[in-house]
């Protein structure tokens, strides 16, 4: 007979083998919440300066700033987002060289800050090189002032940018937008850049201005080489030299498919617009822009012009064949006119694995289209406008932190875009719901006990 001792050790044996094939075939994953750090404040998770709470947070989390005055040259190298208490009274100043902010990683916000480069005491003011500069995608800066800047803002080489209820002024150059693409600046003041332009578009394809005043620049609006970009229901007045320019480059390089319309140019001291291009359009087939030195008559009172405008150019004739007779009653308040996107699910931060549909709603019943994106890839249609879903495959996906962004547009062309971060994790669901080999984890926990019984047996019959 097999003592009571043996017994207890072949049971600790098998015991300890269900042990190891669940730990190995069943790994727990351990991920860390997104958090909220504090700058300026007082008690636990508090810094003293915001780069210490840059270098010590996690991706995802968030960096709450009390009022305050901090140093700039801020360097932001992973997903986070950094927000004021109060935008009036929570400012970074420049050292007076280099970028006050520089964010180098993808799915950044910025929020509620004064960004502006001078001395501590506001004695005097030094140009510093940018406010906020931009080399990643997906950023999102909200309620910001940028000021006393060479250059406010700049997005570079990059994709997916909404720039938001935002004022841009007392810069030499306000907001540079090279070689981006599929980005939104909309609800913002650009205001008092004198030196250069407030808004310049180089190389960039597929991006939106609107509900934007844009006045007391040098020039309002510059686009060089840019194709498919929509600039509509903006103000643009009131600038040192021309209003909106579109330039044919020193290459003969021109602007094709740019949409300029719902418009309102007045009293710009150069020319309210020039186009040196020939394949853009002045209106949207159906309505044009306001032009305060237009001198046509509505004949039939339709409020719209009975003669094109001719939009000056030199090189080509372009016209805006539905020039408006009064101006538009513009929205510049962000809050007044927004849709908002409910994202039913996934909910925030949360873990998803296998085939889901995601699903929603958008308050606005205008609204025309839905897109879906992960990260920087692909739009893709939604299903349905005011209530809408979606089936996204997360297989398709390396397990970790993804960006989920759903975008609406309404009738009138604006689009709103909101985002979710959540945590794909398919280390298991591959056998648990279906993928691979089925039952391929209970086969083998079964062949290892076996395995283990059989070598307990072995070694009990030679001791016996």
């Amino acid at each position: 007979m097999i003592s009571m001792m043996k017994i207890k050790t072949l049971m600790l044996t098998v015991l300890l083998s269900l042990v190891f094939f669940v730990i190995v075939l069943f790994p727990i994953t351990v991920s860390s919440e997104p958090t909220v750090i504090y700058v300026g404040g007082e008690g636990n998770n508090n810094y003293d300066s915001i780069q210490k709470a840059i270098d010590n947070a996690n991706k995802g989390d968030t960096i709450e700033i009390f009022p305050g005055t901090y140093q700039g040259n801020i360097v932001i190298d992973k997903s986070l987002t950094i927000k004021g208490v109060d935008k009036g009274t929570t400012i970074l100043v420049g050292s007076g060289s280099g970028n006050i902010i520089e964010i180098l990683a993808d799915n950044v916000t910025l929020q509620s800050l004064t960004i502006k480069n001078a001395t501590l005491d506001s004695t005097s003011v030094n140009q510093t090189l940018t406010g906020v500069y931009v080399k990643s995608n997906s950023s999102m800066i909200t309620d910001c002032v940028v000021m006393n800047c060479n250059v406010g803002i700049i997005l570079k080489n990059s994709t997916n940018h909404t720039l938001k209820n935002l004022v841009v002024t007392n810069n030499n150059g306000g907001i540079d937008v090279f070689n981006v693409t599929s980005s939104r600046i909309t609800f913002s003041e650009v205001s008092n850049n004198k030196v250069l332009w407030g808004l310049s578009i180089r190389k960039t394809q597929g991006t939106v201005v609107n509900n934007c005043n844009i006045s007391f620049n040098y020039v309002g609006v510059g686009v060089s080489q840019s194709s498919d970009n929509r600039f509509t229901r903006n103000i643009i007045s009131k600038n040192f030299d021309i209003g909106l320019y579109i330039v044919r480059d020193a290459e003969g390089i021109c602007c094709k498919n740019n949409r300029i319309f719902e418009n309102n140019f007045i009293g710009n001291q150069g020319l309210n617009a020039k186009d040196n291009c020939d394949d853009n359009l002045w209106d949207n087939e159906i309505l044009g822009n306001y032009w305060d030195d237009y001198d046509g008559v509505d004949e039939d009172g339709d409020g719209i012009g009975d003669s094109q405008w001719l939009i000056f150019g030199g090189l080509v004739e372009n016209y805006d064949r539905f020039p408006l007779m009064n101006p538009l009653d513009i929205n510049l308040n962000p809050v007044a006119s927004e849709n908002i996107i409910v994202i039913g699910f996934p909910l925030n931060n949360s873990k998803i694995n296998g085939s889901i549909t995601i699903f929603g709603s958008v308050s606005n019943k205008d609204v025309t289209s839905v897109r879906i994106r992960v990260d920087n890839g692909e739009w893709d249609e939604a299903i349905g406008t005011s209530s809408w879903s979606y089936v996204l495959d997360t297989t398709e996906y390396d397990n970790g932190n993804h960006m989920i962004y759903v975008e609406a547009t309404d009738a009138q062309g604006l689009t709103i875009t909101r985002s979710i971060q959540v945590n794909i994790d398919n280390s298991v669901s591959k056998t648990r719901n279906g993928g691979g080999t089925p039952g391929f984890s209970i086969i083998s926990l079964f062949l290892g006990v076996i395995l283990m019984l059989m070598i307990s047996k072995y070694y009990f019959n030679r001791k016996n």
